[in-house]
């Protein structure tokens, strides 16, 4: 299992990266566009620090510029890989409680459910990204997984 969540923090990378790369090409960079973007590796970096019990906390919606963002979405993606790369299997699964500083609260949870939390949440804002884009970038970024799969892919 941890490979299969090393394999989507990669396409994180790959579809986050093609996110830039449409922002970087239209003249002016779209806002919403990148305050989204900016919300996105926010909060990958803050799951990722909550999970970590650090406190080094990034504000969830305050915009970034095109640079910051590639350099949140490295560090993210290394730190995410790295942190399944020290963990056990069971690690995955086993229910522990984590702080929400959004929420104020603490929840139970296990590590395996905050990961795919963190895959979705970026997946639903990279849509509005590409639907705020739409007529300022030809083509559009694909960003779908199966995308991923095919361009990546060994044979």
């Amino acid at each position: 299992m941890k490979q299969h969540y090393i394999k989507l923090f990669q396409y994180e990378l790959w579809a986050n990266q093609r996110i830039i790369d449409a922002l970087e090409e239209t003249k002016y960079p779209d806002e919403r566009g990148l305050e989204l973007l900016s919300h996105i590796l926010a909060a990958q970096n803050n799951w990722l620090i909550n999970v970590k019990k650090e406190n080094n906390y990034v504000l969830l919606w305050e915009k970034k510029d095109l640079f910051e963002c590639s350099q949140l979405l490295k560090n993210c993606t290394n730190g995410w890989i790295n942190l399944i790369n020290s963990l056990d299997e069971r690690d995955l699964t086993e229910h522990k409680k984590f702080e929400s500083k959004a929420r104020g609260e603490g929840f139970y949870s296990n590590l395996s459910d905050v990961m795919m939390h963190v895959i979705n949440h970026s997946t639903y804002h990279r849509g509005q990204i590409v639907s705020a884009i739409k007529g300022k970038v030809n083509p559009l970024p694909e960003t779908d997984y199966f995308q991923y799969i095919l361009e990546t892919q060994q044979d």
